[in-house]
This record gives structure tokens, sequence and C-alpha cells, in this order.
């Protein structure tokens, strides 16, 4: 008898617990710092974004795409020199060490950002769906600000 209400309490907390979608991907080990794009005036349909990406896994990640809805487009910039000029272009990936941080800067590689619907404004958000070399992804939420 008391092996059968102990069974039938395993098997409500079973039933009760919270399981990933099948769907779902895996952890991708990753911690968004910061996340945010600078707000848009006007008519302008591109922005950049900016954060720090942290491995906690100790095992490191490739950041490998990005997606975003409304037919909106992200990529992974860098900024070089070109003698006395200035040029951003995209990158395929973006290496966080084992252990480590990568980072998107102001003054260095953004996501760039194109074919917004609308403006973004202050107080927003911004959903970016980052994608990992090892299959893995995650939802960040960049926050709209000036800087």
């Amino acid at each position: 008898m008391l092996r059968r209400v102990l069974l039938a309490i395993a098997a409500a907390f079973l039933l009760a617990a919270p399981r990933a979608a099948p769907w779902a991907a895996a952890e991708p080990g990753i911690k968004v710092e910061d996340p945010w794009v600078r707000i848009t005036f006007g008519q302008s349909r591109a922005t950049a974004g900016y954060m720090a990406l942290i491995d906690r896994s100790g095992k490191g990640n490739t950041l490998v795409g990005l997606e975003m809805a409304g037919g909106a487009k992200a990529e992974i910039h860098e900024t070089v020199m070109d003698g006395d000029i200035v040029k951003m272009r995209m990158v395929k990936a973006l290496t966080v060490p084992a252990g480590g941080r990568a980072e998107l800067t102001p003054t260095g590689g953004h996501i760039m950002i194109m074919g917004l619907t609308g403006p973004l404004k202050m107080g927003e958000t911004l959903p970016i769906k980052l994608k990992f070399a090892d299959g893995s992804e995650m939802m960040a939420y960049f926050a709209v600000r000036t800087n």
C-alpha cells in the first residue's frame, strides 16, 4: 500500500515537472550581457546593436547566426580601417572563448540590423534569436536606447 502511494506521488511530480518542448534547442552555455540597440529617427530602417557574450560552460561557443521577425535582417559586422577610411564588413561568426567573453561595442564589432518596418523608440525592446555553432539557440532582448 505504501509503495502505491509513493509511486502515485512520484508520478504526480513527474507529470507536473516542466519539460522542454521537443523542438527547443539546447542551452548554449552563454550569458548575454547588456544587449542594446540604437534608437532610430525619421525614416531610418537600420540601426546597430551591441552586447557581450560570456561563456559559462567552460567550453566556449561561436555565434554563427542571427534571426529576426518581420523580415528584418541582422548580421555580425566588424569595423576595420582601410587607410584613412573606416569600413564595416560582415563576418560569418563571433567566437566566444572557453571561460571568456566576446564583445560587440560602439567602437568595434556590432550587429547591423536592416529592414526594420518602423522606428525603434526609447524604452522598447527588440528580440533577436542568437544561433550558435553547436546547434543551440537563445533569444536576446535588446533595449532601445541612445547609448
